[in-house]
């Protein structure tokens, strides 16, 4: 009777530890799916980066001397003192014929537009007024054209070695002729030309080109003469340089443009002038060979 009820007995046990073992399953299951869920809600770890690893920037390369003026440098290093490049012929009579130019057009053009529009008369037409205003509008725009064009004349170039560096002092001649002349202090490499300084003519021979610079020559020693020892060819001289720079004036021949860094106003150079050896190697070097 005894054996029989034992089975009965352990029945139940097993059961209890069948049904313990599989809720401490679900509770484990349970856990470890709620411990992902917090892991996964948890927002990460804001941990420092490691600072970035700065570069210094690179440090800019010498100053280099140009190379395009060494021979224009070695040629001033040669001479004991100041070399004058270029001496600008007398301006006189282009400055004087710019200067009546450009007083004539700012004169005509106000005269007719105080007769037409102002004050007129007898009273124009509609289409005469606006006429006669576009040709004062044009006469006053030439006006400033050769008024300007009397301006910025280059008188003189003067290179000097100093502390060893190539200085120029280029004078500029003032609007008024009997001031003072402005002087700007520059260095090689910040002067520029717009074209050669002797532009030689295909069409000419050696012997013709050589007639003209003789022909020149003889020009600028009869401009150094005294007024009283040659009173002739003195007068001859003025007239014949006053309508060739009349002439000068409207087509710009022989004259050279010079840009300078850091100034605003272009220079011109008179191709009739007196030029040293040293300015054609200054020009050349300037553009590059070219």
């Amino acid at each position: 009777m005894l054996l029989r009820t034992l089975p009965r007995l352990s029945a139940p046990r097993s059961h209890a530890r069948l049904l313990q073992g599989r809720a401490s399953s679900i509770f484990r299951r349970h856990a470890s799916s709620k411990q992902a869920a917090l892991k996964a809600a948890k927002p990460p770890s804001s941990t420092p980066n490691p600072p970035a690893l700065r570069l210094k920037p690179a440090a800019p390369p010498p100053p280099r001397s140009d190379t395009r003026f060494r021979k224009f440098n070695f040629d001033l290093s040669q001479s004991s003192g100041p070399v004058e490049l270029f001496k600008a012929p007398s301006h006189r009579s282009y400055i004087f014929s710019a200067y009546s130019t450009a007083f004539f057009c700012c004169l005509f053009s106000g005269y007719n537009f105080w007769a037409i529009s102002i004050d007129p008369i007898i009273k124009p037409d509609r289409w005469q007024e606006y006429t006669f205003g576009g040709i004062c509008v044009v006469m006053s725009a030439m006006g400033a054209v050769f008024f300007r064009r009397g301006t910025n004349l280059i008188a003189s170039i003067t290179a000097a070695r100093s502390e060893g560096q190539t200085r120029l002092s280029i004078k500029v001649r003032r609007i008024i002729p009997f001031l003072k002349q402005r002087e700007i202090i520059a260095t090689p490499e910040q002067v520029s030309f717009s074209r050669k300084l002797v532009v030689p003519n295909p069409k000419m021979t050696s012997e013709e080109m050589a007639a003209t610079h003789r022909r020149w020559e003889a020009e600028r020693v009869v401009a150094e003469t005294p007024f009283f020892k040659a009173p002739l060819k003195k007068v001859n001289l003025g007239f014949w340089r006053f309508f060739r720079n009349t002439r000068r004036l409207f087509t710009q021949e022989y004259f050279v443009y010079v840009t300078i860094a850091g100034q605003k106003a272009e220079f011109r150079m008179d191709g009739m002038g007196t030029f040293s050896p040293q300015m054609f190697e200054l020009e050349k070097s300037a553009r590059g060979g070219v």
